[in-house]
């Protein structure tokens, strides 16, 4: 059965003025976060490279491929926290994962300048801090769009009863 949208209380449909604007919003802020992380994320593989942690490892090293995928889970968590926020949902974490990210990019030209002279663990304990974080980022983020999710497609609630 088609509903008529005439209804009380449903929400009117947006003008073009309104739909370009959260475009161009989306736009702007939806994809410079991720790519931003990704970046930092890939400047700090590419300073570690050269340190014994990850010195000679191959792209397919399971090291290398387990690094790479908590990046990919940072870089998730980044981009969907933007969609939350961007549909009016508050969420932290792309903030914090995207401000630890340059973060170490900075830190790690102070801590580490010559990687190469790092010890490898020292060298994982920083790369650690960011894959710990990108995992966190990760969990908490998707926990919220799960919930969120569900709610949004929980039949509404109607005030009288079902004809």
């Amino acid at each position: 059965m088609v509903e008529s949208a005439d209804k009380p209380g449903e929400i009117p449909p947006e003008t073009i003025a309104q739909i370009n604007r959260r475009v161009w919003d989306m736009t702007l802020n939806l994809l410079h976060p991720a790519a931003f992380y990704v970046l930092f994320q890939l400047l700090i593989g590419d300073h570690f490279s050269q340190s014994p942690a990850l010195a000679g490892r191959h792209v397919l090293h399971p090291l290398s491929l387990l690094l790479y995928g908590f990046q990919f889970l940072g870089a998730w968590a980044v981009f969907y926290t933007t969609l939350l926020r961007d549909m009016g949902y508050r969420s932290a974490w792309g903030t914090i994962l995207l401000l630890c990210a340059l973060a170490g990019v900075i830190l790690q030209f102070v801590v580490f300048p010559r990687p190469q002279d790092a010890s490898a663990a020292s060298s994982w304990a920083f790369i650690a801090v960011q894959l710990v974080l990108a995992a966190a980022g990760w969990g908490f983020t998707f926990r919220r769009w799960r919930r969120l999710k569900r709610r949004w497609q929980e039949p509404p609630v109607a005030g009288g009863a079902p004809s």
